[in-house]
């Protein structure tokens, strides 16, 4: 029976790397060329994992039901006599199938270009290479292209120890092809083509042609690459002026992928710099995301975001934290009028104001906790430093010398104190990978 693939689902993975089995059952494989698939390969399973199998022994049956109401289902075929991206005979084929898997263009929301069945150019690392790397590119007009790589499998396997295993493990991919005067042909269809560029050149010792600096999204792209591959290592004559050009912005808004950059580069002061601003400015919004000032949100769990583990979950406990040591601050300057303090009149007056001034910045007379507000630590900070007590530097003729004069001064105090020395929301485990990635690149 054909299998069932959802449209819009992805066609690989490089979660973990799948292990040669043939005493358990894998789902079908990415359709190739018959060119690029050995007799004896049908076993042999890709270093880039089948995401069906992977949803099948990870979700519930209520995920299930929701994933197949959210992506309809149809059939596709997966016969391996068809190209790798789809069957350059059929014109139809080509524009459904993508690697044996519904194409993106089908599924609802998604409005990709389509991918040509047959490479449109010939991209050479090494004139004697003896693999094509088939990937998709973006071109200046926004239109994705397919190019094939010539590379050398002997530079990839030196340059780092995931295309080693890809190209002499136990996968797909590092078996032999039948006509040793044909390239093999292996998909990348889920990397960044610009990026898998770059660490191309360098792992052919293509070195001019390393650009000498990048854009901020293309380093961002480049360093999840290093990352997926374990390549850190290559970057490191090109890291550290790569990075020089983007740090002054790095508090600017649109810029909070740095957290990434930064992670994967071992750039620990740049990071905890982020970190901090991030503390102070982001908001927790109503369903509970983390918000930046440009109400860009901040998901872990989001395919749209890359981002160090366990570092969103951090920063808004720190604001949470700071938040409830701030509110406590005022609530115990309000809770002090339970008794007198001043002539009855200077209390009155001054507990009005001070009362009326909370209310006009939008936060309640009864006790709030950080959960009960969105604002940010920098937001809550500027509304308390506009409340001011209405008799500061007076004199009460009852009682001499106000007791209430120095309110306000109370309030600032305690904010001032919250902000001067924030906790960091750096852990442990985040400054050991910083150093080791440091050391990686040193």
């Amino acid at each position: 029976m054909e299998p069932l693939i959802p449209v819009g689902s992805s066609s690989n993975s490089t979660g973990g790397l799948d292990t040669l089995s043939s005493s358990s059952t894998t789902a079908n494989p990415p359709a190739l060329a018959p060119s690029a698939i050995p007799a004896n390969a049908g076993n042999a399973q890709s270093l880039f994992s089948d995401p069906a199998s992977d949803i099948a022994h990870r979700e519930s049956p209520l995920q299930a039901r929701n994933r197949r109401k959210a992506f309809p289902v149809r059939r596709v075929t997966t016969d391996v006599s068809q190209s790798l991206f789809g069957d350059s005979n059929s014109a139809n084929n080509a524009s459904n199938t993508t690697s044996g898997i519904a194409s993106p263009s089908a599924a609802p929301g998604f409005n990709f270009h389509q991918v040509p069945a047959a490479p449109s150019e010939v991209v050479t690392f090494d004139p004697k290479g003896d693999v094509q790397l088939i990937v998709r590119e973006c071109e200046a007009n926004g239109i994705f292209v397919t190019k094939a790589f010539l590379v050398s499998s002997k530079h990839m396997s030196t340059a780092c120890g995931a295309w080693n295993a890809m190209f002499n493990g136990s996968f797909r991919e590092s078996q032999p092809t039948p006509t040793s005067t044909t390239p093999r042909e292996i998909p990348f269809p889920d990397d960044d083509a610009t990026s898998l560029r770059i660490l191309l050149d360098i792992a052919h010792l293509r070195f001019k042609q390393v650009p000498k600096s990048l854009e901020f999204r293309q380093l961002v792209n480049l360093t999840r690459l290093t990352d997926k591959y374990g390549a850190t290592h290559l970057l490191q004559p090109w890291a550290q002026k790569w990075v020089y050009n983007h740090e002054s912005n790095l508090t600017q808004p649109g810029f909070e992928d740095w957290l990434w950059v930064a992670w994967e580069l071992g750039q620990t002061k740049s990071f905890e710099s982020l970190a901090a601003h991030l503390v102070l400015t982001v908001r927790k919004s109503l369903n509970g995301k983390c918000e930046t000032q440009g109400y860009k949100v901040l998901d872990p769990l989001s395919p749209l975001c890359h981002l160090p583990p366990d570092i969103i979950e951090n920063i808004l406990a720190v604001r949470a934290k700071m938040i409830d040591q701030m509110l406590d601050a005022v609530y115990k300057v309000f809770e002090e009028f339970h008794r007198p303090l001043c002539s009855s009149s200077c209390d009155n007056v001054t507990f009005g104001a001070l009362s009326l001034a909370w209310k006009r910045a939008g936060l309640r007379l009864e006790r709030m906790k950080s959960a009960e507000t969105t604002l940010s630590v920098s937001e809550l900070a500027s509304k308390i430093r506009s409340i001011q007590s209405p008799y500061t530097g007076r004199t009460c003729t009852t009682f001499g010398p106000c007791k209430n004069a120095n309110t306000s001064e109370k309030i600032q105090t305690s904010v001032s104190g919250t902000l001067h020395a924030p906790p960091s929301a750096l852990l442990d485990k985040h400054r050991r990978h910083l150093e080791k990635q440091k050391e990686i690149l040193s």
